[in-house]
Formats: C-alpha cells, sequence, structure tokens
C-alpha cells in the first residue's frame, strides 16, 4: 500500500522536478532518494511511520512507539531495494524483502515502478 499511495505520488514529482533523480531512482541507483524527498512532507512521514508500525504489529514487536529517522530511512531503503533492486546476485535484496516482512504480494508488480513514465 505505501509503494502505491507514497512513493508513486512523490515519483510524479520528482519525475517533473528532477529528471535525473528520477532516473536514479526508478534504475535502482539511488535507493536512499525518495526518503530524502519525502521526509519533507508531513504526510509522508506519516505514511511511513503507520506502516511501520503495522509491521511491528504484524512481527509481533509493537513495544517500541516511537521512530526514529534512521528507522524511517532504513525501512524506505529496504522499500526501495524490494522496489527497483535486483535479485540476481544481490543477497541484499532478499534481506531486505525479509526484512519488511517477506513483501510479496501477487497484486503489486515491481516491474511496473521500474518501468514509469509520466
Amino acid at each position: 500500500m505505501i509503494a502505491c499511495c507514497t512513493v508513486l505520488p512523490l515519483l510524479v514529482f520528482i519525475e517533473r522536478d528532477d529528471i535525473d533523480l528520477f532516473r536514479a531512482i526508478t534504475s535502482g541507483a539511488d535507493l536512499d532518494a525518495i526518503y530524502e524527498y519525502g521526509k519533507h512532507y508531513e504526510a509522508f512521514n506519516e505514511n511511513v511511520k503507520d506502516t511501520i508500525m503495522r509491521l511491528r504489529r504484524n512481527m509481533h514487536a509493537d513495544d517500541q512507539p516511537e521512530f526514529t529517522d534512521a528507522e524511517c530511512k532504513a525501512y524506505m531503503h529496504d522499500l526501495c531495494m524490494a522496489i527497483y533492486g535486483t535479485p540476481e546476485g544481490h543477497p541484499e535484496y532478499y534481506e531486505a524483502r525479509d526484512r519488511l516482512g517477506g513483501f510479496y504480494s501477487p497484486s503489486f508488480d515491481s516491474r511496473v515502478y521500474k518501468q514509469l513514465a509520466f
């Protein structure tokens, strides 16, 4: 859900404002750019925190109500790795997906995010 409701809208603005950054993101060259761009927006931060909270509940680790900037950045890095990373020869791709709780859904196709054009 965060990919559709948070990442995708940011990509629209990034593509409009900075095509080189957009290409770096969608090629997987800059996995932290989405977070660095979005962290300045309250709605983005709330969506990331809400997603982390739900992930903690699903993993039965909801005893930490506070979120640090580093934790939010790490979550978004893992999400971008799962979306834009390459599985072949990259164990960090699978590690990121595991930290995201498996991050598998038949309705989510990362190829769509890699081939975006607005």
